[in-house]
């Protein structure tokens, strides 16, 4: 049990706890077996109760949820997507930009950190998506207020053809809890 717990602990609880003076300190030995530093036991003289420091009541102390959000430009209109980390990248759905691409973004991680990132862009052709573009990202890190494109930059594709052109640039940021 860390210092700042033992000091809340101990203002807490009174010194005169029942006929025992000693309850005190095997109260608090028990705690810090038992517990680790994001529960406390606060005793008064009426009630116990458990309260979750860290995990439930503290929100600085959980860890923001990493988001990917990229913008999307192509032919005058513009699109935002945000996208979560999954576990299965198989499972991820491009997204249709205009007529004649596909985005898709896939963030593989969890709740608490991004392994990596993989971004693709496709033409749209008659029998099927053409990749025209991939990009990876190994573990990169989230950040609390980046600019619209700080882990990519400000990327263009271009289609065959007519000259069709997609810009796109991502970001990971902290979600706030």
């Amino acid at each position: 049990m860390n210092d700042a717990i033992r000091k809340v602990f101990r203002h807490l609880v009174p010194d005169d706890l029942g006929s025992d003076g000693g309850r005190r300190a095997a109260i608090l030995g028990r705690l810090s077996s038992v517990f680790d530093d994001s529960v406390i036991l606060l005793v008064t003289r009426r009630r116990a109760c458990l309260c979750l420091l860290a995990g439930l009541l503290c929100p600085a102390a959980v860890p923001a949820a990493p988001r990917l959000r990229c913008q999307i430009d192509q032919g005058g209109d513009t699109r935002v997507i945000e996208v979560a980390p999954v576990s299965d990248p198989y499972r991820v759905k491009a997204t249709d930009i205009g007529e004649s691409f596909r985005f898709k973004a896939v963030v593989i991680g969890d709740e608490r950190q991004v392994e990596y990132i993989k971004l693709y862009t496709y033409y749209r052709s008659a029998r099927q998506p053409v990749l025209l573009h991939q990009a990876s990202y190994s573990a990169p890190v989230a950040q609390a207020a980046p600019s619209g494109a700080a882990l990519t930059g400000h990327n263009r594709v271009y289609g065959p053809g007519l000259g069709r052109e997609l810009q796109y640039g991502c970001a990971l940021f902290e979600l706030a809890p």
